[in-house]
């Protein structure tokens, strides 16, 4: 998984998120836009953008941006 693609991918699709001061290893609570709306877009995106579902739990247990990539390449690796 390229990961600048994923970040790309993440920024893009949370209104209102400052993309240059986003990386991956941001912390999620540190932006203000990572509420429960951001999340539901999030799932999506990933779903659309690469095909594979995360779950609940996985979003709740991600800390930091790149927790959310991982999540998605460990699903891209099965």
């Amino acid at each position: 998984m390229d990961e600048s693609q994923f970040l790309r991918d993440f920024t893009d699709n949370i209104e209102g998120i400052d993309a240059v001061a986003v990386n991956l290893d941001t912390p999620l609570k540190d932006i203000p836009q990572w509420d429960s709306m951001a999340i539901l877009t999030t799932l999506a995106m990933v779903d659309t953008e690469y095909g594979v579902q995360v779950s609940g739990v996985e979003i709740q247990r991600a800390r930091l941006v790149r927790d959310l990539m991982t999540a998605v390449a460990a699903k891209l690796s099965k």
